[in-house]
């Protein structure tokens, strides 16, 4: 598929985006089933070192930080899986130390244990140096998402400030040392942001594609008055232009990687009372249930109506004991 094919699918709607859908539904059910993978998700800390301009939990807010101790972070995660659950995501803000290196081993670590390592776990934790990425494999991770948000150099510095801390090139080295290290491996990018355009977002397509992920987890670009991009109203997508956009790179996702996991973002929700079974009708196969305790929930303020959303998912079939591997991880290390 060439970037002008791409350019004018993620523009489908009416009964184009419905074939479009269709034909990625059609595609997901014939390469990795008909199962709905349904993911445990713990978020166990809002804290975070980073900036990035579109971001609720971003370092420079008045937002009130917790980070969850490792025993409750360990009942939540044994009550998942006494109740089925057989893999789980732990996702924080992106923290570099010691001590945050050692409580995400020590949880692992304890889980492993508990479960018999009969359960996978996720982690979407931020860039890392290969050191700690390998300590976590070796504690008992088994894959790991980290969103580059954007292929654009020029317009990821737009959304995140131009220091090392932010730098492109070191988000893409920690994908690679993932790899390495035999994760199985996801990124993903935001929908509809400003200062993006449909070019943008066809060239992250093909850039995804060309990263040879294992898993994808994308989502719309959701407004949070806390941040610099809040200042843009001018040049933003509107919500049903950013749902569709979403929906339409699921699909073109599932097309073009046909046998990896792609995640129905929880922001979807947000858009659009059915946006997570939109998405799994469009291609995604991947759902996550926030297990997060309601007292926190409310501090993890990625943004504006994350967790007053009610959920809403019709007849799909959810597979909760079942890991839930990557059909192109298990090809890749010819595990199948």
């Amino acid at each position: 598929m060439q970037l002008h094919d791409l350019e004018n699918l993620l523009l489908s709607k009416g009964s184009q985006q419905h074939l479009l859908h269709q034909k990625a539904d059609a595609i997901k059910r014939q390469s990795v089933g008909k199962n709905i993978y349904n993911r445990a998700l713990i978020e166990v800390s809002n804290i975070c070192h980073k900036n990035c301009y579109y971001c609720g939990i971003r370092k420079n807010t008045d937002l009130l930080r917790y980070q969850l101790s490792k025993e409750l972070v360990v009942d939540l995660a044994l009550n998942a899986y006494e109740n089925g659950f057989r893999s789980l995501v732990l996702q924080s803000g992106e923290i570099q130390s010691s001590p945050f290196t050692h409580y995400i081993a020590s949880i692992l670590k304890e889980i492993a244990i508990r479960t018999r390592q009969n359960m996978h776990v996720t982690l979407s934790c931020g860039e890392q140096t290969r050191q700690t990425l390998q300590e976590w494999k070796q504690s008992g991770a088994h894959r790991y998402l980290l969103r580059i948000e954007t292929s654009n150099i020029g317009l990821y510095h737009k959304i995140h400030p131009c220091d090392q801390l932010h730098a492109f090139e070191q988000r893409l080295e920690t994908l690679k040392h993932l790899k390495e290290l035999n994760y199985q491996v996801g990124s993903g990018i935001l929908i509809g942001f400003p200062f993006q355009t449909i070019k943008d977002l066809a060239k992250d397509i093909l850039f995804l594609k060309s990263l040879d992920l294992d898993m994808i987890g994308l989502g719309p670009y959701i407004e949070h008055p806390d941040t610099p991009l809040w200042n843009h109203p001018s040049i933003l997508f509107s919500k049903p232009e950013r749902l569709d956009l979403t929906l339409n790179t699921i699909s073109l996702l599932r097309i073009l990687c046909c046998d990896i996991n792609i995640a129905s973002a929880t922001a979807l929700e947000v858009m659009a009372p059915h946006g997570r079974s939109a998405a799994l009708s469009a291609g995604a196969n991947v759902f996550m249930t926030n297990l997060t305790p309601d007292m926190i929930k409310s501090q993890y303020d990625l943004y504006p109506g994350k967790n007053s959303m009610a959920l809403n998912t019709p007849n799909f079939f959810f597979c909760i004991n079942d890991w839930g591997d990557s059909l192109h991880y298990l090809k890749r290390n010819n595990q199948i």
